[in-house]
């Protein structure tokens, strides 16, 4: 019996220099010659044989060894680590969560990088808050050491909306990494970017891009969003063109790019960029609204209805898309269908929307529909004071009306 032990063991050793060499199919039947030698019954075989099977790329096998492992020896940290590991990279997140507290609870609580896996494994469930926890566990039990972990505590953090403690824990990663960090550059940018801070979120983007050395067109898509955001338009889109020029089907950022050449008035090369965002992604509201902006502008706008009604009907809650097609309605003398736009435009303002008050009011005075035309009018006026063109409006209607005194003093108000 024992020379059969001694010899199991020396398949399980002759396995690990196997796999410590990278010869995976030696190191497998290794393992599974150990096993067999003892008669099926060897928990140390079957993690090592897991590990091999997993860098092999045989998840399923690797959980099937990892779980004979743990029914076997059922107080084994290193093989419900493992198992976890396994089953997130199988996506089975749940389950990777109970291996890792189990790992947690048979080391006493003291395990940092089953606590931050498990960290990872509750972002990908959408538990922010607990995800966020486990970060602290495995940062705290490093010392403070930990810069993957802050790195994804702060992931966390911003997805539970704390920019401000997000943005520190990214520092704090890069601190522990002298600064090269690409993805939490990248990471901390995209924070800046919604705290307002478009200069940090530039730098940090600049230093991803310099760090990667290698493609990173997500980095050149958010940098060109904070350039455009300080109205750095040909930096914008250079920082676009690369995004698109590394990644071809990438409709975020052809929209983007779209943006940037309509602010400069590139309305021909705008409009191709927005219809290939489109054909990337079909639903794609905002980018038909800004095709039908960018049509409108250059006087297509049949297209631009058509463009216009694809936004609404993709997002029936779209004030700025009702509003502009009922302008582009408006100039084709298309007055009932102009008429019911801007109404829903601000019908989805809750009220609130001078722009379209002030169509509206225009429209009926191009009606001769006067009262109507001042109720909008004088509405627009309540609503944005600083608002000199409503003004002149309303003191044509006011004249016409007959309301000498009135308009008198709406030309007032106009001219300031």
């Amino acid at each position: 019996m024992s020379g059969s032990l001694n010899t199991a063991q020396q398949y399980l050793d002759k396995g690990v220099v196997f796999y410590n060499k990278g010869w995976l199919d030696e190191a497998i039947n290794s393992y599974r010659m150990a096993i067999q030698m003892r008669s099926g019954n060897f928990p140390r075989a079957y993690y090592q044989l897991a590990r091999a099977l997993l860098d092999a790329g045989d998840i399923d096998g690797a959980i099937e060894a990892l779980r004979s492992s743990i029914e076997q020896q059922p107080d084994n940290p290193d093989a419900y680590y493992s198992l976890g590991l396994t089953l997130a990279r199988r996506g089975e997140y749940a389950e990777a969560i109970d291996a890792y507290r189990k790992a947690i609870e048979q080391r006493g609580g003291n395990h940092p990088w089953a606590y931050h896996n498990l960290g990872i494994a509750l972002l990908r469930r959408g538990d922010f808050n607990a995800a966020a926890a486990a970060f602290d566990g495995a940062i705290s039990q490093r010392n403070g050491e930990f810069p993957k972990a802050w790195h994804n505590l702060g992931v966390a953090l911003a997805r539970l909306g704390d920019l401000e403690q997000a943005a520190g824990a990214f520092r704090k990663a890069l601190d522990q990494r002298h600064g090269n960090y690409p993805d939490t550059q990248f990471e901390l940018g995209r924070v800046l970017v919604e705290k307002g801070d478009l200069p940090g979120a530039v730098e940090a983007m600049r230093a991803a891009i310099e760090q990667r050395r290698s493609p990173f067109p997500q980095a050149h898509f958010e940098l060109g969003r904070a350039l455009f955001g300080l109205g750095q338009l040909e930096e914008a889109i250079a920082e676009a063109r690369a995004a698109v020029k590394q990644q071809p089907v990438y409709p975020e950022a052809h929209y983007a790019l779209g943006r940037a050449l309509a602010r400069r008035g590139d309305l021909k090369e705008a409009i191709e960029c927005y219809r290939k965002g489109i054909a990337q992604r079909e639903h794609f509201p905002w980018a038909y609204h800004n095709l039908g902006v960018a049509l409108a502008r250059s006087g297509n706008l049949d297209e631009a209805v058509e463009a216009y009604r694809k936004a609404i009907d993709q997002n029936p809650r779209f004030p700025r898309a009702h509003f502009d097609l009922g302008v582009a309605m408006h100039s084709l003398r298309r007055v009932p269908e102009a008429t019911e736009e801007f109404s829903a435009a601000i019908a989805l303002r809750g009220g609130s929307y001078p722009d379209a008050q002030y169509e509206l009011g225009r429209l009926y005075a191009g009606e001769q529909k006067l009262d109507l035309a001042i109720a909008s009018l004088q509405t627009a006026i309540s609503q944005n004071e600083n608002f000199p063109e409503a003004h002149h409006e309303l003191g044509l209607a006011q004249y016409r009306s007959g309301k000498l005194p009135e308009a008198v003093a709406s030309f007032r108000a106009a001219i300031g």
